[in-house]
């Protein structure tokens, strides 16, 4: 089954899917932080700047880098479609 096409040309479908999958993955993050440091302060478990001054692992900072070629691929797969109009790419 193919995407459904809106715009006179697919890359501007793509565009747009982008858009949409950031706006997504935003707002997604936001809450989870949002209700993530509501916990921590109710709980008392976390000082105010730990985060700021965490510094990561050698091992920390190549997952980090691996999530993130993923999180690239996804978030930008329509523009990697050229001018074809095909499935996205599955959620996380």
């Amino acid at each position: 089954m193919s995407d459904p096409q809106y715009f006179d040309h697919p890359v501007l479908d793509h565009l747009v899917e982008t858009v949409m999958q950031l706006g997504s993955e935003l707002w997604t993050t936001r809450r989870r932080l949002e209700v993530l440091e509501k916990a921590l302060a109710d709980a008392g478990t976390l000082p105010e700047d730990a985060v700021e001054l965490y510094l990561p692992s050698a091992e920390e900072l190549k997952e980090e880098a691996a999530r993130r070629d993923e999180f690239v691929r996804r978030v930008y797969a329509g523009f990697a479609r050229g001018g074809e109009v095909q499935e996205a790419p599955p959620e996380p």
